[in-house]
């Protein structure tokens, strides 16, 4: 492990180790030059894995989702590449996670919503057919906003010309998004696909229509299982859209009996959250 203020390529000074990944330590550090942070991830690899490692680093590059953090640049010394990353203030949702033990439902659908945007334009570029998510590459910042920080494991588009392989991509993401869900409502990772079936603090305590999503993403009949990302998608938004209708009008009623805001205000208000999560405003 580097030391605190050791200095990479002449440029990085290691500020702290921030985690430990399954092939290298993932550092924040400081561009002495440009006085920006930055987070490094190291990676051990000999001459045989030299171009798997620069071919994975040349695809995450050209991603340019804004849920997605930079890779800036990536460099070789005493054999381990470093490649470096853009830094996002907050912490990982594991962290996040293990402070405040479950999230609210709103929030879960909200995080559950952006993470499906990823993993859309992940299908849509075309080079980049899989990427595990876990609480461990995912940052959320004090404003519950989502970022993923780190490609230890993808699949790249020319690896996956297999049909019977894509389908399983497909089904993966389905099973991922279900499996954070369950960690956001229940503050663990489920350890089998049956546990969010037959989990009796989850299937008592977590509320109706969460439950039923997140068990829709593990069910054995595949009739009741989702079809397909775009269908669980749209029932996460409609489950939000009529989270913020009814409260919405609780909010109405409060306000009106206090005098505090008028109808009209009220109702404008659910206007633009209705249009914010269609992705009009």
């Amino acid at each position: 492990m580097l030391r605190r203020g050791y200095i990479l390529d002449g440029r990085y000074e290691v500020v702290r180790a921030l985690r430990e990944s399954s092939n290298g330590m993932i550092y924040l550090c400081k561009n002495v030059k440009l006085k920006k942070l930055v987070t490094l991830r190291e990676i051990y690899k000999d001459v045989k894995g030299n171009l798997d490692i620069l071919n994975e680093y040349n695809q995450i590059k050209r991603l340019t989702h804004k849920g997605i953090l930079q890779m800036l640049e990536i460099f070789y010394e005493d054999n381990y590449f470093y490649m470096v990353q853009e830094y996002q203030e907050g912490e990982t949702l594991k962290e996040f996670m293990r402070e405040v033990g479950s999230l609210e439902v709103r929030d879960i659908y909200n995080i559950t919503l952006n993470l499906c945007n990823i993993i859309d334009y992940l299908k849509e570029s075309k080079f980049v057919s899989n990427i595990r998510l876990n609480p461990s590459n995912i940052i959320i910042n004090k404003n519950k906003e989502i970022y993923i920080m780190d490609f230890e494991e993808l699949t790249l588009d020319e690896f996956c010309e297999n049909k019977d392989l894509l389908q399983k991509n497909h089904k993966d993401h389905i099973n991922t998004i279900g499996r954070l869900m369950y960690f956001m409502a229940r503050g663990k990772v489920p350890c089998t696909d049956l546990e969010p079936l037959i989990d009796d603090d989850f299937i008592n305590n977590v509320e109706h229509n969460l439950k039923n999503i997140i068990q829709r993403c593990f069910h054995v009949n595949e009739k009741y299982k989702y079809s397909s990302m775009e269908e669980l998608n749209k029932e996460i938004r409609i489950e939000l859209l009529k989270k913020n209708k009814l409260e919405g009008e609780k909010l109405e009623l409060n306000y009106d009996n206090n005098l505090q805001f008028t109808t009209r205000t009220t109702k404008t208000g659910k206007l633009n959250v209705f249009k914010r999560i269609l992705g009009f405003a």
